[in-house]
């Protein structure tokens, strides 16, 4: 999957400053993505959805918290507002809630 290679990346870049122009052009496609696919709908007797659901959730936040603990927090800063408010970072996470609990 392509979050943990990002994360490897993150990881094991010994300056996190090489790392943080690249993860600023990848981060909220990246981010839309995940909240695109999580957001479609599924049977719900369809497990290995679910499932895989699950794990991307986790590898999302996984993801997060790496970028944090790597001290490239300015990725997250700095997405700010494209063209409009309600295409900020903030909005996607307030309008796509994903629910910790089941986690």
């Amino acid at each position: 999957m392509c979050i943990e290679l990002v994360i490897m990346m993150v990881c094991y870049t010994p300056v996190q400053s090489a790392i943080v122009p690249f993860l600023q052009q990848v981060f909220m496609p990246l981010v839309s993505t995940i909240f695109r696919v999580l957001s479609t709908p599924t049977d719900d007797l369809d497990q290995v959805t679910a499932v895989e659901k699950k794990m991307l959730q986790r590898s999302y936040y996984l993801f997060l918290s790496t970028i944090i603990s790597n001290d490239c927090l300015d990725v997250i800063k700095n997405q700010g507002m494209w063209y409009r408010p309600s295409h900020s970072m903030l909005w996607y996470i307030k309008r796509h809630t994903i629910n910790v609990a089941c986690i």
